[in-house]
């Protein structure tokens, strides 16, 4: 039987206490940032600070210029009207304008800008038997767009131009809301990101080498819960704070090596399946629309890509009485996702065609500094404390926007 103690516990984590890959934020949930657990102790909580000091945008090609140019270079207002029925709203302003695209008519130029202005992490574990833990996560965050500008391309020279200005883009803000209910300024978001609980396993294999001491194996199995904000709508590039509603099952294993005294290096591998869910989505009705008009919204059906993570690491292990040194490569991918719309009067074919749709992937350097304040084993402290900085830089990727920060973690074990 457990303790009250223990199950207060538990139910403190499930009610308040992340599955943020899909984010690129860090989480205690992430290999990196997940302290390491003191096996003498019985439980820990931690936590997690972090702040955004600038964003980096990759479109499919690598580094672009904004994050709200990641899927089209431009946005074309023209196409944004196709696709639809003729008497339907934006089909009747597309008939009155009766204008072809010469390649700056009705086209955007769009610039903003994304802040992380804060993430943070609240973990829960219990090391309920030999090597074994379960651990709860939950992130709670806030994002900001701002100063999001529209700069109109279209001339004012012949008399297309003069109908596409006046009845299109010079309006175009209240134009857009009334046909698609669709808010193009910025916007600020606060809340929870997804729950995830992990059963994970530790095992040490001492080696009896002149350089090689120990090699520890573990294996985690995890599953996330939709808790956090799912993508909105009706915003512009208001993204999910975790998996867009959807659960997932995450398998994760790696190996550390002890080389020596003071060197450790390792590797880890997690591999995310999210189960598909549907929800109200906006859908391209015509190829040749840009990522950030699309007017129509029809329940669809998303089947998610495989999110892959791969983690490599060096550690200088305990320099001085408790600290150590570590730096990490970390990649993710995540494949292409797939949409089945619930509507007989639009494409599959042609929803399918979204950038927002496609593989993205990233690259990122992490370096930290962390003290142990229970580095002696010898010393059987009630609790030992462990504290993390750590700073972490992208530099590559393709279909996404990913943040640079700093951040802290704490972690008290006993």
């Amino acid at each position: 039987m457990l303790s009250r103690k223990t199950l207060a516990c538990l139910a403190f984590c499930v009610v308040i206490a992340p599955t943020l890959r899909a984010m690129n934020v860090s989480n205690l949930g992430n290999v990196v940032f997940e302290p390491e657990f003191h096996m003498d102790k019985r439980f820990e909580f931690a936590a997690l600070a972090e702040r955004g000091t600038h964003v980096h945008a990759f479109d499919e090609c690598g580094f672009t210029e904004n994050v709200l140019r990641i899927y089209n270079s431009d946005q074309d207002a023209l196409a944004m009207l196709k696709g639809f029925s003729p008497s339907s709203s934006a089909g009747e302003l597309d008939i009155l304008l009766n204008a072809d695209d010469d390649g700056v008519r009705g086209h955007f130029k769009v610039d903003g800008k994304l802040d992380l202005l804060f993430n943070t992490t609240y973990g829960f574990r219990w090391h309920f038997a030999n090597d074994f833990i379960f651990s709860l996560f939950l992130p709670v965050m806030g994002m900001r767009l701002h100063d999001v500008e529209w700069c109109n391309q279209t001339l004012d020279v012949t008399a297309q131009d003069v109908r596409v200005r006046e009845l299109l883009t010079d309006n175009f803000f209240s134009n857009v809301e009334r046909l698609g209910s669709l808010d193009l300024q910025g916007w600020r978001r606060e809340g929870l990101g997804d729950l995830t609980g992990y059963v994970e396993w530790w095992h040490d294999f001492p080696q009896p080498k002149p350089l090689l001491k120990n090699i520890r194996l573990n294996a985690r199995l995890g599953l996330s819960a939709p808790t956090g904000h799912t993508k909105n709508e009706d915003l512009l590039f208001a993204v999910p704070f975790g998996n867009d509603g959807a659960w997932g099952l995450i398998g994760e294993g790696g190996l550390k090596a002890q080389l020596g005294r003071y060197v450790r290096l390792g590797f880890d591998v997690a591999l995310t399946h999210l189960f598909g869910n549907s929800k109200l989505r906006r859908i391209k009705t015509d190829f040749e629309q840009t990522e950030l008009l699309l007017l129509q919204k029809v329940c669809a059906f998303k089947d998610y890509g495989l999110l892959q993570q791969f983690t490599l690491y060096f550690e200088f292990y305990k320099v001085y009485r408790g600290l150590s040194f570590r730096a990490y490569y970390q990649f993710n991918k995540k494949g292409d996702d797939k949409l089945a719309i619930d509507t007989q009067d639009f494409s599959n074919i042609i929803a399918n065609s979204s950038r927002s749709l496609e593989e993205w992937t990233s690259h990122y350097a992490i370096l930290m500094a962390d003290y142990d304040f229970g580095y002696d084993p010898t010393r059987d402290a009630r609790v030992k404390p462990r504290l993390t900085f750590y700073s972490r830089v992208p530099f590559n990727g393709k279909n996404v926007a990913l943040f640079t920060s700093v951040g802290a973690t704490l972690a008290v074990d006993f």
